[in-house]
Formats: C-alpha cells, sequence, structure tokens
C-alpha cells in the first residue's frame, strides 16, 4: 500500500521541455490528462528557443502552464534548473515531450514509490518503446554507470522477466534517466539541481542521482510505472554509445564519476561491461 492518503497528496509539478515539435507535445499533454489519476499535480511545459508560429498559437491554447525559457544553445540542465525555481510543487518530475503514460496509476505509483521509505530520493518508471507486432520493448528499467560511461538497463519484450526480475520488480539503481524522473524539490535545491556547466546535455540525470547518493538517498526504479518514451525524438536518435554526446562532457563524467566504472553496486562485477 502507497502512503497516499486524502489528506497527503503532495503536489507534483510535471517538468516537460520542448522545442516546437507539437506531434510530441500534443500526444504527451493529452494522454497525462486522460490517463492520470492522481489528484494534485501541474504540467509546467518549457518552451525553449521555439520558432514555428504554430507552436506559439498551440501553446497560447493549451491549459498547461508555459514558461518561455531562452538558450544559446540547448542545454537540459539549465531549462529545468530555472523552470524548477519558477515552480511551487513539493516533488519536481521531469518528464520528456516524447512520452506517454501507459497506466491511470502511473503517477500514483511513482509518488507512493518516493513516499515508502524516508531514505528514498529518486523514483523511475519502466520506458517502452511504441508498441510494434512483437508488443512493447522495454527501453529502459533503470541504468548501469560505466557501460557506454552510463547505460539504460533494456530487455527485449515487456513480458520478459530478466536477470534478477528487473524487467518487473522495484528496486535500487545507480541512475534513473532523465525521460522521467521523480524527487522532491527539498533534494533537488539541496545537490544544486542538474549541472548546467558540466552536464548540460548528457549525463545530468545520471551525475544528479549520484549526487543524491552521496547524500545518503536511494535511487530507485518501479517498472509499474510504465511510460512510453519515443527515444530521443526530440533531439535525433541517441544510440546509448555516445553518438550525440559532447567530448567535454564525457571527460567531465569519467574525471568525477570514473571510479564507478566496473563497481557499479547494482550490477554484478562479473558480467561484462
Amino acid at each position: 500500500q502507497y502512503n497516499i492518503s486524502a489528506e497527503h497528496t503532495p503536489k507534483v509539478t510535471i517538468l516537460i521541455p520542448t522545442k516546437d515539435r507539437i506531434d510530441l507535445l500534443k500526444p504527451c499533454l493529452e494522454s497525462i490528462r486522460s490517463t492520470t489519476q492522481y489528484p494534485n499535480y501541474e504540467v509546467v511545459v518549457i518552451d525553449n528557443n521555439s520558432e514555428d508560429p504554430h507552436t506559439a498559437a498551440y501553446l497560447s491554447e493549451i491549459p498547461e502552464t508555459v514558461l518561455r525559457i531562452d538558450t544559446p544553445t540547448f542545454n537540459f540542465a539549465h531549462i529545468n534548473n530555472e523552470a524548477a525555481k519558477r515552480t511551487s510543487g513539493e516533488l519536481l518530475l521531469l518528464l520528456n515531450n516524447d512520452t506517454e503514460p501507459v497506466h491511470p496509476s502511473w503517477l500514483t505509483t511513482m509518488v507512493g514509490t518516493l513516499l515508502l521509505d524516508k531514505d528514498i530520493g529518486v523514483v523511475g518508471s519502466k520506458l517502452l518503446y511504441p508498441k510494434g507486432q512483437e508488443g512493447y520493448r522495454v527501453q529502459s528499467v533503470g541504468m548501469v554507470v560505466g557501460r557506454h560511461w552510463a547505460s539504460l538497463v533494456q530487455f527485449r519484450t515487456e513480458e520478459e522477466l530478466g536477470y534478477g526480475f528487473y524487467n518487473h520488480v522495484m528496486r535500487n539503481c545507480s541512475a534513473i534517466g532523465g525521460a522521467c524522473l521523480l524527487t522532491t524539490r527539498e533534494l533537488f535545491e539541496r545537490v544544486g539541481g542538474l549541472d548546467e556547466q558540466k552536464f548540460g546535455v548528457d549525463f545530468g540525470d545520471v551525475d544528479f542521482c549520484l549526487k543524491v547518493q552521496q547524500e545518503g538517498f536511494r535511487v530507485v526504479c518501479n517498472p509499474q510505472a510504465e511510460i512510453i518514451h519515443h527515444e530521443s525524438a526530440t533531439r535525433g536518435n541517441n544510440s546509448g554509445l555516445g553518438a550525440n554526446v559532447h567530448r567535454h562532457e564525457i571527460n567531465a563524467f569519467e574525471k568525477k564519476w570514473g571510479h564507478l566504472f566496473g563497481n557499479d553496486p547494482y550490477y554484478n562485477r562479473h558480467f561484462s561491461l
């Protein structure tokens, strides 16, 4: 039983960065509106450098709050940090604009997981590729540090049990991807949010999770919360092999967290990276 009652449903601020791409944002927002059972949340769309006049027209009509935050170049960390400062939710959920919740309980499950234990600081979901002939394929149930710097834990199908039942069982992990990441505002501010200088585009989510663990909190993935993710549709394909990763961010990540490569506490060290 999740510790959520009518008397205590902390407000969740859902932060969704976007640059144009109404074709992604519209189904994302519509799925949240039509699917979400959790009673106390707000959706904040962060309009970052949009240029299409159709985008401006669409954003002027939607019921969600829209914040315009422009940057000289794309900086995922900065736009989320800035949006967090301008909002009030007790909990913060970083969510990509190319995502769609699957079940009505998705947000209740994530918030309930965060409230299960006072030492849980970050919660992630199971991310699924769009449904194909084989059903849903799993994009991510947590991350491993050291495999291509930091890599998603993946399984072929949603039904597959996976090593240690990772595909279905709530568990601790080293990191959660920023496509769907829930934390508390207090903890987000305590660790300085996402690192805008070193990890403006990549690794900011992983770095955040590792900083949270340094503060004594756990990072938990709950596969019962399922989200469809059109993987990196906004910024283009990212194979997980560093195809679009900036070299200075790779160097910074290796320098700061390289001691964990091959020593991820939630990945069997006898397995190959």
